[in-house]
């Protein structure tokens, strides 16, 4: 007996359930591998990951989320950089002049270079051959931005003279002595702007301090090894370091500091304590929030 005829309908729908079929079958297909599916981690990682040399560095805790009373960790310190660079030769006597241009740079200052007459720079208002300054930079206009390097011993008997001053610029000085270093005696004055010393921390002896109309800031280091002695008229007396309980007959004999602006911000700290941060500049939107 013949087969009856199909209906092209019935095979349409006979084809399409089939494809159905095949459609539904790989899906289970795909989610079963995707469930079986265990990834191999450690093959997966690059090779310098699976290096057993590769350390880490582990940043000190200050047990802040156990304990909120416990103590704050003290801020890093940069170590003092005291050897001078190699490639700067020392000198002495060195008097640096300018009326527009500004100074900056790093110097090595040794009392123990002698040099002839000849050699030597005229001597400034109220100077002496006695009093002649190891170190002069100044600036009428320009800022005056220096390391100065002291080398030498503390069997030196005069102390070393430096002096750094401008009319209209600002003053920076940075004090980096040697292990056993001569005694220090710093002059440093900027008349309209700011002015800032970076001492030793070796330092020890009288620090005068005086303002008129301007800012004046101490780094927390340096107040903790102060003793305040008077304030009068804007002049301030301090004493960095132990003092002596007494003195011979020639007066004391150790470091001194004057610093004097006018109207320009003053700020006094040690020479290896990390820089102070810069403010992050407000936009105007920034203010709205």
């Amino acid at each position: 007996m013949a087969n009856p005829a199909r209906s092209p309908c019935l095979d349409n729908l006979t084809d399409g359930a089939r494809s159905v079929s095949s459609v539904s079958f790989t899906a289970v297909i795909l989610k079963d591998e995707k469930e079986t599916i265990t990834p191999d981690v450690e093959n997966a990682l690059p090779a310098y990951a699976q290096s057993s040399s590769l350390s880490h560095t582990s940043l000190p805790s200050d047990d802040k989320s156990r304990d909120a009373a416990a103590p704050d960790l003290p801020l890093p310190r940069t170590p003092s950089a005291s050897t001078p660079p190699a490639h700067i030769r020392p000198t002495n006597f060195l008097t640096l002049s300018r009326s527009h241009q500004s100074i900056s740079g790093s110097f090595v200052i040794d009392p123990r270079i002698k040099l002839s007459a000849a050699h030597l720079p005229p001597l400034g208002p109220g100077e002496t051959e006695e009093t002649r300054r190891n170190a002069s930079f100044h600036s009428s206009t320009g800022s005056v931005k220096i390391d100065l390097f002291i080398v030498g011993d503390d069997t030196i008997e005069r102390p070393v003279l430096l002096f750094c001053d401008s009319d209209y610029g600002s003053v920076h000085v940075k004090l980096v002595p040697d292990a056993a270093r001569p005694r220090i005696h710093l002059n440093a004055r900027s008349a309209n702007r700011s002015l800032q010393v970076d001492f030793p921390r070796s330092f020890n002896g009288p620090l005068t301090v005086a303002t008129q109309y301007g800012s004046f800031k101490l780094s927390a280091p340096l107040t903790s090894e102060l003793t305040t002695v008077s304030e009068i008229n804007g002049v301030r007396k301090y004493f960095v370091g132990d003092i002596p309980r007494s003195t011979d007959a020639e007066g004391w004999r150790g470091d001194e500091a004057h610093v004097e602006t006018v109207y320009g911000s003053l700020s006094l700290r040690y020479e290896n304590e990390l820089p102070y941060p810069v403010p992050e500049a407000i936009g105007f939107f920034s203010k709205l929030w």
